[in-house]
């Protein structure tokens, strides 16, 4: 009875100190808010940015209570449709100059920078990457949030709607961007297609299968062979002719091919083991 009492009281301490959070963090985001119509203050957008991942964060804290595996499980997904709709965001907020103009907030040069945005964005956009590759290869994870996952997509499967919206993501900061920044993030689309095609045979492979790995290598060189193809001549077939993406894909495929060439020798060297 005393040790039911204490976990009691700590799940309200626990509640109460999630809702002090919760409160502070609206309270933060109100006064980064109102920093748009300050012209000196220029971290307005950063700070709600941060804000942002605090409070996917937070959402997904309760969950630690139970495991840190399920945790994991449950915020990639929410990590991925942030990367996504904060990619949208940035595609969007541009247009929207003549709204700003009307509300009265100031602009400036170095106010409304994107540099800090590509930054972030990458680095989330990693970190889910690894999370999802991590959740489609690990049998670990099998049966997590069975009962719970929208569509039904639990365990290992969540791991490819992660990987999906990645590819999302890389497609709409590239749209936004010149230069390093479009060459890098039209790569990372790239990549992010061999993840989401890899992630679908990862996570359909079954925990009894016979040599695992020598599957996942498989589907791994599959999805490579694929983006080989999509980017020799796929994208030459869909896109105009003029389209940088084009040459992007002919600069990547020496690495793809490579890569698949690699695999099939590890994969034969395997097989002769």
């Amino acid at each position: 009875m005393f040790f039911r009492n204490m976990t009691n009281a700590a799940w309200i301490s626990l509640g109460t100190a999630l809702a002090i959070s919760w409160w502070a963090l609206g309270a933060a985001s109100l006064l980064l808010v109102l920093g748009l119509w300050d012209r000196a203050a220029k971290f307005s957008l950063p700070g709600l940015y941060a804000l942002g991942v605090i409070a996917v964060g937070m959402g997904k804290l309760p969950w630690i209570s139970t495991s840190g595996q399920f945790f994991l499980w449950g915020i990639v997904c929410d990590l991925a449709g942030f990367v996504l709709v904060t990619a949208l965001l940035g595609w969007v907020l541009p247009s929207l100059k003549p709204v700003a103009a009307k509300l009265r907030i100031p602009a400036g040069r170095d106010r409304w920078s994107a540099k800090w945005f590509h930054g972030a964005q990458a680095l989330l956009a990693l970190t889910v990457a690894g999370l999802a590759m991590w959740i489609a290869v690990d049998f670990s994870f099998d049966g997590l949030g069975k009962g719970v996952a929208q569509f039904g997509l639990a365990g290992r499967w969540a791991a490819c709607p992660a990987a999906l919206m990645l590819i999302g993501t890389s497609i709409l900061m590239a749209w936004q961007s010149r230069g390093r920044w479009r060459a890098a993030w039209q790569y990372a689309a790239m990549i992010a297609g061999v993840l989401f095609t890899s992630s679908l045979g990862w996570a359909a492979l079954d925990a009894s299968s016979p040599a695992p790995w020598q599957h996942r290598s498989i589907n791994l060189l599959v999805s490579v062979s694929m983006m080989t193809l999509l980017t020799s001549f796929g994208l030459a077939r869909v896109l105009p002719s003029h389209s940088d993406w084009i040459l992007r894909g002919r600069r990547a495929m020496p690495a793809f091919a490579g890569l698949a060439l690699g695999l099939l020798i590890a994969v034969s060297w395997l097989r002769w083991l």
